[in-house]
């Protein structure tokens, strides 16, 4: 089982993810974020559901590893390429490969992180996390003295991610942690 209680978000860029591959929106810069308290929560979405995972999984390649387009766009990034364009890479991998006609529109959060502990051994990850399904939640907010407002919204939450992969960079080929809630795809 992983550890997060010192893990650090190093890096994180969101795309928008839609089947009509002419709508998909590829952002070309990290989502900035310097506020403890909202990595906090970033973790315990993008984290927290692996916290109990027990299976494993690993590269594979029937000729050689270095021919897994996924694993060589994860060691670009573990070797401090560009990530924003390993990220771009790794949405178009997923776009290409996924064919079912059921897939949805979604939201991908392409995150590396530091100091994920797995066997009393802190390692690098990176997570690759598609979100098909958002939240309903209420905000509320005040306007002046006399007035509380509140509006519905949709977000993403804790509850459960749709797809998700994190890559632990342990010893190739990596280990591997998946959560697919939609399986039927």
């Amino acid at each position: 089982m992983i550890q997060i209680d010192e893990t650090v978000i190093r890096k994180l860029i969101l795309h928008r993810v839609c089947i009509d591959g002419e709508k998909s929106i590829l952002s070309n810069s990290l989502i900035e974020n310097d506020n403890n308290e909202e990595n906090e929560v970033l973790k315990k979405i993008f984290l927290k559901p692996f916290l109990t995972a027990t299976t494993t999984y690993e590269f594979k390649h029937d000729i050689d590893l270095e021919l897994n387009p996924l694993f060589k766009l994860a060691t670009a990034i573990y070797n401090d390429e560009n990530f924003v364009a390993k990220s771009k890479s790794i949405c178009q991998h997923l776009k290409s490969v996924s064919k079912h006609p059921n897939i949805k529109d979604g939201d991908l959060f392409v995150i590396k992180f530091d100091d994920i502990k797995l066997n009393n051994k802190f390692y690098e990850a990176l997570g690759i996390y598609k979100v098909e399904n958002k939240e309903t939640y209420v905000e509320t907010s005040t306007k002046g003295k006399e007035e509380v407002n509140m509006a519905m919204k949709e977000g993403i939450g804790s509850k459960r991610l749709d797809k998700a992969c994190l890559i632990l960079f342990t010893e190739k080929p990596f280990t591997l942690f998946v959560i697919d809630n939609n399986s039927v795809e």
